[in-house]
């Protein structure tokens, strides 16, 4: 109401999964969209980070490339086990996760076709608590950066992503991030007796390395 926006039936919007849009004039924005999620007393967090991951879909089905996202901490009002921000980092891991998709050997001419989200934004129901929620959100953005790099490298073919490739990505990490790299080549795994390694590294022409 504080938007602005028009009266709904609950009833019929709030269908588990549910996407109910509707177009308004007069606001900074052209478009709100209700999102079901069934039964209130079945929410939880982790169905908040899938929800997360449904918006994401939602807004590259229909090229949306902004989008302002309402607390969903009202969605667990009635539960003292946790905060706005716990929240809000559900919703933010699985809305970035869900965002994910593997572009290394995309064409220049298909990345142009693509529609990026290019800002979200988090509005919070709440007066205060807003460091908490800035730092949880931040945190929950990192965490997914660094998941979905891990997924690039999982979807390397292995003719790239060979041991001597990931050993070197893995020092060079490291090293940005002030943490220290041990690598064992054939000679300490030999000497740390990890047979069952070497075996499967002896069908490579790759000399087994292990991080």
């Amino acid at each position: 109401r504080a938007l602005g926006l028009p009266d709904i039936d609950q009833q019929k919007v709030g269908e588990d999964g549910l996407f109910t849009s509707t177009f308004v004039e007069g606001q900074k924005f052209s478009r709100v969209v209700y999102i079901g999620v069934g039964e209130q007393a079945k929410v939880d967090v982790e169905k908040v980070r899938k929800l997360g991951g449904k918006v994401v879909k939602y807004l590259q089905m229909n090229q949306l490339k902004q989008a302002i996202v309402v607390s969903c901490f009202s969605l667990l009002s009635g539960s003292s086990k946790v905060n706005e921000a716990e929240v809000a980092s559900a919703f933010t891991e699985g809305f970035f996760l869900g965002m994910y998709t593997f572009e290394r050997y995309k064409t220049d001419e298909e990345m142009k076709k693509k529609k990026r989200i290019v800002s979200l934004v988090y509005v919070s129901e709440q007066g205060s608590g807003i460091s908490e929620l800035q730092t949880a959100l931040e945190t929950s953005k990192t965490i997914c950066v660094h998941t979905n790099f891990v997924r690039d490298l999982v979807n390397l073919p292995a003719n790239i992503a060979t041991p001597t490739y990931l050993t070197q990505l893995a020092s060079k990490v490291a090293k940005a991030s002030g943490l220290k790299c041990t690598i064992l080549g054939r000679r300490e795994l030999v000497k740390e007796k990890m047979g069952c390694f070497l075996s499967v590294a002896q069908g490579s022409a790759e000399e087994p390395q292990l991080v």
